[in-house]
C-alpha cells in the first residue's frame, strides 16, 4: 500500500502544482502546458478508475471525485480545441484543485491508521 500511496501522492502533487500555477487564458495557447495538464488529469483519472487504495471506506468518495474529474477532462479537451476557457471550465478546474489536498490528507491518515492496525 505504501507504493500505491506514493504513486497517488506524486500524481496529485503534480496536478496540484500544475493547476495552481497556470494562467488559463495564456497557457491554453501553450501546447506543452496543455499536454502536461491533460496527462496529469488522465493519470489522476486512471488512479481513480483503479481505486485509490485498498481500503474500502476511503473509496466511497472516489466515485464522486472520479465523475467530477471525468467531466473536467471533457471540458478541458473542449477548451483546448477552442483555445479558450469558459467560466464553467474555469470553476471546475478550481474546484478540483481544492479536492487534491483533502484527498491526500485522507489517504495519509488512512495509511497511518492501517499501519497501526497491522502492528
Amino acid at each position: 500500500m505504501q507504493e500505491k500511496l506514493q504513486e497517488i501522492h506524486e500524481c496529485f502533487m503534480e496536478l496540484g502544482i500544475l493547476l495552481s500555477g497556470i494562467d488559463l487564458e495564456e497557457d491554453l495557447n501553450n501546447k506543452l502546458m496543455i499536454d502536461k495538464i491533460e496527462f496529469a488529469l488522465k493519470q489522476t483519472y486512471k488512479l481513480y478508475a483503479e481505486g485509490l487504495c485498498e481500503i474500502e471506506y476511503v473509496c466511497e468518495k472516489c466515485e464522486s471525485n472520479k465523475n467530477q474529474l471525468f467531466k473536467l477532462l471533457k471540458m478541458f479537451k473542449s477548451c483546448c480545441e477552442h483555445k479558450k476557457i469558459d467560466p464553467v471550465s474555469s470553476v471546475a478546474l478550481v474546484e478540483f484543485a481544492y479536492i487534491i489536498p483533502q484527498v491526500l490528507s485522507e489517504l495519509k491518515s488512512t495509511y497511518i491508521q492501517n499501519l497501526k492496525v497491522q502492528r
